[in-house]
């Protein structure tokens, strides 16, 4: 477990990996075990997988769907990206 009095990121590099992020969406960005750790306690997982999770504060709202940072561990590396969640539209009866 990650020990939060430590800093393992300045907030140029924590800055860095989310602008990586936030420009790549969708695709996988290398980040740090604290970043990780972060956004898992920051507000509880939308969804957990067996090798990370879904966090449950929005990023962005798009015209079919909401934008959420999502993180994995792989191999003793961990990445994140934001993965877009798409609406399920329910056919109506005219």
């Amino acid at each position: 477990m990650l020990n939060f009095n430590q800093i393992t990121m300045t907030e140029q590099e924590w800055s860095n990996v989310l602008d990586q992020i936030e420009n790549n969406k969708g695709k996988w960005i290398e980040t740090t075990e604290y970043m990780y750790e972060h956004f898992f306690g920051c507000v509880p997982p939308l969804k957990f997988k067996i090798d990370g999770f879904i966090n449950s504060e929005p990023y962005s709202h798009a015209e079919n769907g909401v934008w959420y940072f999502e993180f994995s561990k792989r191999n003793g590396k961990f990445y994140g990206r934001l993965t877009l969640i798409k609406y399920k539209l329910k056919s109506s009866i005219v």
